[in-house]
């Protein structure tokens, strides 16, 4: 018997895969009794969405899971972000494109 389900990548639930996931969730709700989800992204942005989808429990699907958000914060390493400019000048998207990939 299936006590945990995890799904990594819950995020592609927005991509043609989506729907194949959403069908074995779901499945996996109305079968299992004492099934617990734990769906992990770094992406997603609807992630209160996803939790009242999954629901508490079997007995309670009308109160939402239980949620975990971990920003910054939790990270041994911050991020660096860049942001860098290039012209416009170049003549077509093949050009642009060199531009774009030199090392």
């Amino acid at each position: 018997m299936v006590k945990l389900f995890l799904i990594d990548e819950v995020h592609i639930l927005k991509e043609d895969r989506g729907a194949t996931l959403e069908a074995v969730v779901s499945r996996m709700k109305s079968v299992g009794t004492d099934v617990r989800f734990v769906a992990l992204s770094a992406t997603v942005p609807n992630f209160e969405d996803i939790a009242t989808w999954l629901g508490k429990d079997s007995t309670n699907q009308d109160i939402p899971a239980r949620k975990e958000r971990f920003g910054e914060e939790f990270r041994p390493v911050q991020l660096q972000k860049h942001v860098l400019g290039f012209g416009g000048n170049n003549p077509s998207d093949f050009a642009f494109d060199k531009v774009l990939n030199a090392k």
